[in-house]
């Protein structure tokens, strides 16, 4: 299989793959018609798998979360994209390309999407596929590294609070997909998870 770096933002298994079943919130929008195979997707046979990609709102709404906290980042181009799903599920490849669910767009506010963004960069982040300025990087402890979701969240709580993001997005879009994700294997670790951002967030 070509390898990618698969970050579920939500996921506790480190598996290729691991899907979390969740029905879009129910005041979701209705979801924009699925794009086959644009030419610009550079993953356009396992987007198809996933479910195909989505144009319009959904689309404008991803890139525009990247675009937010991409910004002082060297690597890659970033590119966004929206698959039509309705596992609340992010995904990041070495070479830039970050795919969010619909489920996502739809459940999430501005911030706490820019939130899940900057986790998947702070995956690459800590895979050394991007580089950012020191003033990025923070204070990241080094025990951190120990446990890659942990990482990548750490970091993204960098990115966001050298973009002027509220910290806190990250604890609140982690505790909006726990919430879709009751009565499963990796519910507990997101609670984990969001609780230690909110203990980092307390003054």
């Amino acid at each position: 299989m070509t390898r990618f770096i698969l970050c579920p933002l939500l996921a506790t298994l480190l598996c290729a793959g691991c899907a979390q079943t969740t029905a879009l919130a129910p005041h979701a929008a209705p979801l924009s018609n699925a794009n086959a195979a644009p030419l610009n997707d550079p993953h356009a046979a396992w987007s198809l798998h996933q479910g195909g990609l989505l144009t319009g709102p959904e689309s404008a709404a991803a890139q525009s979360a990247l675009d937010r906290v991409g910004s002082q980042l060297t690597g890659p181009p970033l590119r966004a994209f929206v698959l039509r799903s309705s596992e609340p599920v992010a995904y990041s490849f070495p070479d830039g390309s970050i795919y969010l669910s619909a489920a996502l767009v739809h459940a999430l506010s501005p911030d706490q999407l820019a939130a899940v963004v900057a986790h998947e960069l702070g995956h690459l982040l800590h895979d050394k596929l991007l580089t950012s300025p020191a003033a990025l990087r923070g204070d990241t402890p080094a025990g951190a590294n120990a446990d890659i979701e942990t990482a990548a969240d750490m970091l993204a709580r960098q990115i966001l609070i050298a973009h002027h993001i509220p910290s806190a997005s990250l604890a609140d879009a982690l505790t909006i997909i726990a919430d879709r994700s009751r009565n499963t294997p990796w519910e507990p670790a997101l609670r984990a998870r969001a609780a230690h951002q909110r203990t980092l967030d307390t003054p």
